[in-house]
């Protein structure tokens, strides 16, 4: 979801000749930038001042609805509870920490929580990769049209928002590929990670296993191993191979991935 940018306006007021608050939702933030003083930036990039939800801007809001309120020490969607200079963090068990913030966002590389700005999560990108992963309670939390609230992080306490890119036309950064996957509530996605190094039809445990441009998948006959992923109905594979159907369908971005069946 591409949001319109806003411009944030200073003004005076011209009956008292004083410095006017900024309008509600027009000032944007990172975590290196900041905000005015007695404002907060939010996950959502808006500056908060003391009466507004933190999240209100976007409806990245804490869970439970649009109370300011906040769970003790802080909450990794909203990002309330922790001051301008730092963001809210999971670990892997769930357990939410206030840490110095970095400036990284959505498929940046990072080696650590803080190297990535408020409101995302430094999570496992393939074979020695790493790159944030913006929180998210819902799918219109997630930036670009293929990226979807669809993955859970520490111990399922929060969901993150995956990778905005097509597994069939790419997206993602140098050293990286868009690999086809399934989230926790069974939809299909897509995700940047560094690609394994498993050629066709070599036997695999999962994803991270495989190279570019093939899926691990289990056959009756073969057991699992990587395959050349394809469009259904498509020539991708030949024009005298078929690019055959997964058991469940593969259904993501309007399209029915598959397999070359060989």
């Amino acid at each position: 979801m591409v949001r319109p940018l806003l411009i944030a306006l200073a003004g005076l007021a011209a009956a008292a000749c004083q410095v006017r608050s900024p309008d509600p939702c027009a000032v944007r933030c990172t975590a290196a930038a900041g905000c005015p003083e007695d404002m907060t930036c939010g996950a959502d990039n808006f500056c908060y001042g003391a009466d507004q939800a933190v999240g209100s801007c976007t409806g990245i809001v804490p869970d439970g609805g649009d109370s300011a309120e906040c769970d003790a020490p802080c909450e990794a969607v909203s990002q309330c509870g922790c001051d301008g200079s730092q963001g809210c963090y999971l670990t892997g068990a769930g357990e939410a920490s206030c840490l110095s913030a970095g400036d990284r966002t959505q498929d940046q590389t990072c080696a650590s929580d803080d190297d990535c700005a408020a409101g995302y999560d430094c999570v496992s990108a393939g074979p020695g990769g790493r790159h944030c992963q913006r929180y998210c309670s819902e799918d219109s939390n997630c930036e670009g049209e293929l990226s979807l609230c669809n993955r859970e992080v520490g111990g399922g306490a929060a969901r993150i928002c995956t990778s905005d890119c097509d597994p069939m036309v790419g997206g993602c950064g140098s050293g990286e590929t868009c690999v086809l996957g399934v989230g926790e509530d069974g939809r299909f996605d897509a995700n940047c990670r560094v690609p394994g190094s498993g050629a066709f039809l070599d036997s695999c445990v999962d994803q991270s296993d495989c190279g570019a441009g093939l899926l691990c998948v289990s056959t009756a006959g073969t057991g699992t191993i990587c395959q050349y992923l394809c469009e259904v109905g498509t020539a991708d594979c030949g024009s005298s191979i078929i690019c055959g159907r997964l058991d469940p369908p593969a259904l993501f971005a309007d399209t029915e991935f598959g397999v070359c069946d060989f």
